[in-house]
Protein backbone atom coordinates (compact mmCIF):
# COMPACT_ATOMS: atom_id res chain seq x y z
CA UNK A 1 0.00 0.00 0.00
CA UNK A 2 1.17 3.52 -0.72
CA UNK A 3 1.21 4.64 2.89
CA UNK A 4 2.04 2.77 6.05
CA UNK A 5 -1.03 1.54 7.91
CA UNK A 6 -3.07 4.11 9.77
CA UNK A 7 -1.78 2.77 13.07
CA UNK A 8 1.85 3.07 12.02
CA UNK A 9 1.32 6.50 10.47
CA UNK A 10 -0.15 7.80 13.70
CA UNK A 11 2.78 6.38 15.65
CA UNK A 12 5.28 7.95 13.25
CA UNK A 13 3.66 11.36 13.54
CA UNK A 14 3.67 10.98 17.29
CA UNK A 15 7.38 10.14 17.17
CA UNK A 16 8.20 13.29 15.23
CA UNK A 17 6.25 15.50 17.55
CA UNK A 18 7.54 13.74 20.62
CA UNK A 19 10.51 16.07 20.26
CA UNK A 20 10.32 18.84 22.84
CA UNK A 21 8.27 21.85 21.76
CA UNK A 22 10.40 24.26 19.77
CA UNK A 23 10.76 27.65 21.33
CA UNK A 24 12.47 29.37 18.39
CA UNK A 25 15.38 31.75 18.59
CA UNK A 26 14.07 34.52 20.81
CA UNK A 27 16.00 37.82 21.18
CA UNK A 28 17.90 37.50 17.96
CA UNK A 29 21.05 36.55 19.84
CA UNK A 30 23.53 33.69 19.76
CA UNK A 31 24.46 32.60 23.27
CA UNK A 32 27.60 30.83 24.51
CA UNK A 33 27.06 29.17 27.90
CA UNK A 34 30.05 28.06 29.94
CA UNK A 35 29.98 24.55 31.36
CA UNK A 36 32.47 22.72 33.58
CA UNK A 37 30.86 19.32 33.11
CA UNK A 38 33.43 17.02 31.58
CA UNK A 39 35.95 19.82 31.32
CA UNK A 40 35.52 23.53 30.70
CA UNK A 41 33.72 24.20 27.42
CA UNK A 42 30.93 26.26 25.88
CA UNK A 43 27.47 25.22 24.69
CA UNK A 44 26.07 27.36 21.89
CA UNK A 45 22.41 28.18 21.26
CA UNK A 46 20.31 31.09 20.11
CA UNK A 47 17.37 32.94 21.56
CA UNK A 48 14.97 35.69 20.59
CA UNK A 49 12.89 36.57 17.55
CA UNK A 50 13.68 34.51 14.46
CA UNK A 51 13.43 37.54 12.19
CA UNK A 52 16.46 39.10 13.87
CA UNK A 53 18.70 36.15 12.95
CA UNK A 54 19.32 35.84 9.22
CA UNK A 55 22.08 35.49 6.66
CA UNK A 56 25.16 33.36 7.30
CA UNK A 57 26.55 32.52 10.72
CA UNK A 58 29.81 30.80 11.68
CA UNK A 59 29.77 29.32 15.16
CA UNK A 60 32.87 30.35 17.11
CA UNK A 61 35.44 27.67 17.85
CA UNK A 62 36.41 29.31 21.18
CA UNK A 63 34.76 31.82 23.47
CA UNK A 64 35.44 33.77 26.66
CA UNK A 65 38.42 35.58 28.13
CA UNK A 66 41.14 34.76 30.62
CA UNK A 67 40.34 31.71 32.73
CA UNK A 68 36.97 31.40 30.97
CA UNK A 69 38.51 31.06 27.51
CA UNK A 70 37.51 27.60 26.28
CA UNK A 71 36.45 25.67 23.17
CA UNK A 72 32.88 25.53 21.91
CA UNK A 73 32.19 21.79 21.87
CA UNK A 74 28.42 21.45 21.96
CA UNK A 75 25.36 22.73 20.11
CA UNK A 76 22.41 22.68 22.49
CA UNK A 77 19.28 20.61 22.06
CA UNK A 78 17.04 22.68 19.75
CA UNK A 79 19.87 25.22 19.90
CA UNK A 80 19.28 26.72 16.45
CA UNK A 81 15.77 25.42 15.90
CA UNK A 82 13.51 27.76 13.91
CA UNK A 83 16.30 30.26 13.32
CA UNK A 84 16.42 32.34 10.13
CA UNK A 85 20.02 31.69 9.11
CA UNK A 86 20.58 30.61 5.49
CA UNK A 87 23.98 29.04 6.20
CA UNK A 88 25.58 27.81 9.39
CA UNK A 89 29.23 26.78 9.71
CA UNK A 90 30.10 24.34 12.49
CA UNK A 91 33.69 24.57 13.85
CA UNK A 92 36.10 21.66 14.24
CA UNK A 93 35.86 21.90 18.05
CA UNK A 94 32.23 20.68 18.17
CA UNK A 95 31.90 17.06 19.33
CA UNK A 96 28.20 16.96 20.15
CA UNK A 97 25.03 18.23 18.48
CA UNK A 98 21.82 18.14 20.48
CA UNK A 99 18.49 16.63 19.48
CA UNK A 100 16.58 18.71 16.91
CA UNK A 101 19.40 21.26 16.95
CA UNK A 102 18.56 22.87 13.57
CA UNK A 103 15.02 21.59 13.04
CA UNK A 104 12.25 23.74 11.58
CA UNK A 105 14.82 26.26 10.29
CA UNK A 106 12.89 27.00 7.12
CA UNK A 107 15.49 29.34 5.57
CA UNK A 108 18.54 27.14 6.17
CA UNK A 109 20.06 26.09 2.82
CA UNK A 110 23.55 24.95 3.74
CA UNK A 111 25.36 23.52 6.76
CA UNK A 112 29.13 23.33 6.55
CA UNK A 113 31.29 21.27 8.91
CA UNK A 114 34.90 22.42 9.26
CA UNK A 115 37.67 19.98 8.41
CA UNK A 116 38.98 18.00 11.36
CA UNK A 117 35.69 17.95 13.27
CA UNK A 118 35.37 14.91 15.56
CA UNK A 119 31.62 14.38 15.49
CA UNK A 120 30.52 10.74 15.59
CA UNK A 121 26.71 11.00 15.63
CA UNK A 122 24.19 13.16 13.78
CA UNK A 123 21.34 13.14 16.31
CA UNK A 124 17.62 12.58 16.24
CA UNK A 125 15.74 15.17 14.18
CA UNK A 126 18.75 17.48 13.86
CA UNK A 127 17.67 18.91 10.49
CA UNK A 128 14.04 17.78 10.46
CA UNK A 129 11.78 20.00 8.35
CA UNK A 130 14.56 22.26 7.14
CA UNK A 131 12.54 22.64 3.96
CA UNK A 132 15.11 24.85 2.17
CA UNK A 133 18.16 22.72 2.95
CA UNK A 134 19.77 21.83 -0.39
CA UNK A 135 23.09 20.19 0.34
CA UNK A 136 24.94 18.38 3.12
CA UNK A 137 28.40 16.78 3.30
CA UNK A 138 28.87 14.41 6.21
CA UNK A 139 32.00 14.91 8.33
CA UNK A 140 34.55 12.13 7.98
CA UNK A 141 34.14 11.24 11.66
CA UNK A 142 30.41 10.39 11.57
CA UNK A 143 29.56 6.71 12.15
CA UNK A 144 25.77 6.90 12.50
CA UNK A 145 22.72 9.03 11.99
CA UNK A 146 19.78 8.77 14.34
CA UNK A 147 16.13 8.90 13.34
CA UNK A 148 14.39 11.71 11.44
CA UNK A 149 17.71 13.44 10.80
CA UNK A 150 16.58 14.95 7.46
CA UNK A 151 12.87 14.14 7.58
CA UNK A 152 10.78 16.40 5.32
CA UNK A 153 13.79 18.21 3.85
CA UNK A 154 11.96 18.61 0.57
CA UNK A 155 14.69 20.65 -1.19
CA UNK A 156 17.59 18.37 -0.27
CA UNK A 157 19.28 17.49 -3.57
CA UNK A 158 22.86 16.61 -2.69
CA UNK A 159 23.99 14.34 0.15
CA UNK A 160 27.58 13.14 0.47
CA UNK A 161 27.89 10.25 2.90
CA UNK A 162 31.33 9.68 4.41
CA UNK A 163 33.38 6.52 4.30
CA UNK A 164 33.16 5.09 7.80
CA UNK A 165 29.40 5.60 8.15
CA UNK A 166 27.86 2.37 9.49
CA UNK A 167 24.22 3.22 10.23
CA UNK A 168 21.45 5.29 8.66
CA UNK A 169 18.68 5.76 11.20
CA UNK A 170 14.92 5.27 11.09
CA UNK A 171 13.14 7.63 8.69
CA UNK A 172 16.39 9.53 8.19
CA UNK A 173 15.56 10.79 4.67
CA UNK A 174 11.81 10.29 4.50
CA UNK A 175 9.97 12.70 2.20
CA UNK A 176 13.23 14.03 0.73
CA UNK A 177 11.50 14.20 -2.63
CA UNK A 178 14.26 16.18 -4.40
CA UNK A 179 16.94 13.62 -3.49
CA UNK A 180 17.43 11.66 -6.72
CA UNK A 181 20.74 9.93 -6.05
CA UNK A 182 23.01 8.97 -3.21
CA UNK A 183 26.23 6.94 -3.00
CA UNK A 184 26.28 4.48 -0.12
CA UNK A 185 29.73 3.90 1.44
CA UNK A 186 31.23 0.42 1.64
CA UNK A 187 31.25 0.72 5.45
CA UNK A 188 27.45 0.90 5.76
CA UNK A 189 25.90 -1.96 7.77
CA UNK A 190 22.26 -0.99 8.34
CA UNK A 191 19.61 1.19 6.70
CA UNK A 192 16.82 1.88 9.16
CA UNK A 193 13.06 1.42 8.91
CA UNK A 194 11.53 3.88 6.45
CA UNK A 195 14.93 5.53 5.97
CA UNK A 196 14.18 6.66 2.40
CA UNK A 197 10.40 6.42 2.50
CA UNK A 198 8.86 8.57 -0.23
CA UNK A 199 12.23 9.97 -1.32
CA UNK A 200 13.08 10.90 -4.91
CA UNK A 201 15.77 8.25 -5.45
CA UNK A 202 15.96 6.81 -8.96
CA UNK A 203 18.43 4.06 -8.13
CA UNK A 204 19.46 2.16 -4.99
CA UNK A 205 22.90 0.60 -5.36
CA UNK A 206 23.41 -1.01 -1.98
CA UNK A 207 26.86 -1.99 -0.68
CA UNK A 208 28.02 -5.49 0.17
CA UNK A 209 28.72 -4.34 3.72
CA UNK A 210 24.99 -4.37 4.61
CA UNK A 211 24.25 -7.24 6.97
CA UNK A 212 21.46 -8.73 9.01
CA UNK A 213 22.15 -9.07 12.73
CA UNK A 214 20.22 -9.98 15.84
CA UNK A 215 19.89 -6.27 16.58
CA UNK A 216 18.63 -5.17 13.18
CA UNK A 217 18.23 -5.74 9.48
CA UNK A 218 20.66 -4.67 6.81
CA UNK A 219 17.69 -3.24 4.93
CA UNK A 220 15.07 -2.00 7.38
CA UNK A 221 11.33 -2.45 7.05
CA UNK A 222 9.87 -0.20 4.31
CA UNK A 223 13.32 1.34 3.87
CA UNK A 224 12.59 2.42 0.27
CA UNK A 225 8.83 2.17 0.35
CA UNK A 226 6.89 4.59 -1.88
CA UNK A 227 9.99 5.73 -3.78
CA UNK A 228 7.87 6.28 -6.86
CA UNK A 229 10.84 7.31 -9.07
CA UNK A 230 12.98 4.30 -8.17
CA UNK A 231 13.78 2.25 -11.28
CA UNK A 232 16.71 0.00 -10.34
CA UNK A 233 17.72 -1.78 -7.13
CA UNK A 234 21.04 -3.58 -6.70
CA UNK A 235 21.46 -5.63 -3.55
CA UNK A 236 24.88 -7.13 -2.91
CA UNK A 237 26.05 -9.99 -0.71
CA UNK A 238 25.51 -9.78 3.05
CA UNK A 239 21.74 -9.31 3.23
CA UNK A 240 19.82 -12.51 4.00
CA UNK A 241 16.30 -11.09 4.15
CA UNK A 242 14.58 -8.56 1.92
CA UNK A 243 12.31 -7.12 4.55
CA UNK A 244 8.60 -6.42 4.61
CA UNK A 245 7.71 -3.30 2.65
CA UNK A 246 11.35 -2.65 1.70
CA UNK A 247 10.56 -1.79 -1.93
CA UNK A 248 6.78 -1.66 -1.82
CA UNK A 249 4.90 0.87 -3.92
CA UNK A 250 7.95 1.63 -6.06
CA UNK A 251 5.74 1.99 -9.08
CA UNK A 252 8.53 2.60 -11.62
CA UNK A 253 10.80 -0.16 -10.33
CA UNK A 254 11.81 -2.25 -13.35
CA UNK A 255 14.90 -4.22 -12.37
CA UNK A 256 16.15 -5.83 -9.17
CA UNK A 257 19.57 -7.46 -8.66
CA UNK A 258 19.57 -10.09 -5.90
CA UNK A 259 22.68 -11.76 -4.44
CA UNK A 260 23.22 -15.36 -3.48
CA UNK A 261 23.13 -14.38 0.22
CA UNK A 262 19.36 -13.72 0.17
CA UNK A 263 17.39 -16.56 1.78
CA UNK A 264 14.01 -14.92 2.28
CA UNK A 265 11.73 -12.31 0.71
CA UNK A 266 9.25 -11.35 3.38
CA UNK A 267 5.52 -10.83 3.36
CA UNK A 268 3.37 -8.47 5.41
CA UNK A 269 4.58 -7.68 8.92
CA UNK A 270 2.33 -7.52 11.94
CA UNK A 271 3.15 -6.67 15.53
CA UNK A 272 0.78 -7.45 18.36
CA UNK A 273 -1.86 -8.20 15.75
CA UNK A 274 -1.51 -4.79 14.10
CA UNK A 275 -0.50 -4.38 10.47
CA UNK A 276 2.71 -2.38 10.02
CA UNK A 277 4.24 -3.14 6.61
CA UNK A 278 3.20 -4.80 3.38
CA UNK A 279 5.15 -7.36 1.37
CA UNK A 280 8.72 -6.67 0.27
CA UNK A 281 7.69 -5.89 -3.32
CA UNK A 282 4.00 -5.14 -2.99
CA UNK A 283 2.26 -3.14 -5.73
CA UNK A 284 5.36 -2.78 -7.91
CA UNK A 285 3.51 -2.53 -11.20
CA UNK A 286 6.53 -2.06 -13.50
CA UNK A 287 8.80 -4.80 -12.15
CA UNK A 288 9.73 -7.02 -15.10
CA UNK A 289 13.30 -8.26 -14.54
CA UNK A 290 15.04 -10.02 -11.67
CA UNK A 291 18.78 -10.65 -11.99
CA UNK A 292 19.92 -13.37 -9.58
CA UNK A 293 23.49 -14.31 -8.73
CA UNK A 294 22.74 -18.02 -8.35
CA UNK A 295 21.17 -20.79 -10.37
CA UNK A 296 17.50 -21.44 -11.01
CA UNK A 297 17.61 -24.25 -8.48
CA UNK A 298 19.06 -21.92 -5.85
CA UNK A 299 16.40 -19.34 -6.63
CA UNK A 300 13.73 -21.94 -5.92
CA UNK A 301 15.31 -22.39 -2.48
CA UNK A 302 14.56 -18.80 -1.46
CA UNK A 303 11.61 -18.49 0.89
CA UNK A 304 9.19 -16.05 -0.76
CA UNK A 305 5.92 -15.18 0.96
CA UNK A 306 3.16 -15.93 -1.56
CA UNK A 307 0.14 -15.38 0.66
CA UNK A 308 -1.82 -12.19 0.00
CA UNK A 309 -2.62 -9.84 2.86
CA UNK A 310 -5.61 -7.51 2.88
CA UNK A 311 -5.52 -4.13 4.54
CA UNK A 312 -7.97 -1.25 4.10
CA UNK A 313 -9.57 -3.11 1.19
CA UNK A 314 -6.23 -3.37 -0.62
CA UNK A 315 -4.47 -6.59 -1.54
CA UNK A 316 -0.77 -6.81 -0.77
CA UNK A 317 1.53 -9.54 -2.08
CA UNK A 318 4.84 -10.36 -3.73
CA UNK A 319 3.23 -11.09 -7.08
CA UNK A 320 5.52 -8.64 -8.90
CA UNK A 321 8.74 -10.44 -7.93
CA UNK A 322 7.17 -13.83 -8.62
CA UNK A 323 5.99 -12.92 -12.13
CA UNK A 324 9.08 -10.97 -13.25
CA UNK A 325 11.40 -12.61 -15.78
CA UNK A 326 14.34 -14.29 -14.03
CA UNK A 327 17.94 -14.04 -15.24
CA UNK A 328 20.24 -16.48 -13.47
CA UNK A 329 23.98 -16.58 -12.83
CA UNK A 330 24.21 -12.80 -12.91
CA UNK A 331 27.24 -11.37 -11.12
Amino acid sequence: MKKFSAVLLISLIALLFSLPMLSGCGGGKVNYTLSDEGGKHYIVSCSGLTGNLSGEYEILSHFGEGEDYAPVTEIAEQGFSSCGFSKITVPETVTKIGTAAFSFSYFLKTVEFKDGINLSVLPHGAFGRCVSLETIVFPDSVVKTEGLIFSDCQSLKSVTLNSGLTEIGTRAFENCTALEEIVFPSSLKTIGTGAFYNSGLKEADLPESLQDTEDGRGIGYSAFNSCTNLETVRIRGGVQKITSGAFGYCKKLKSVYIPLSVKEIEGAYYKDGKFLHGHAFHNDEALTHVYYEGTEEQWKGIKIETKTAYENNLSLNNEAILKAAKHYNQK
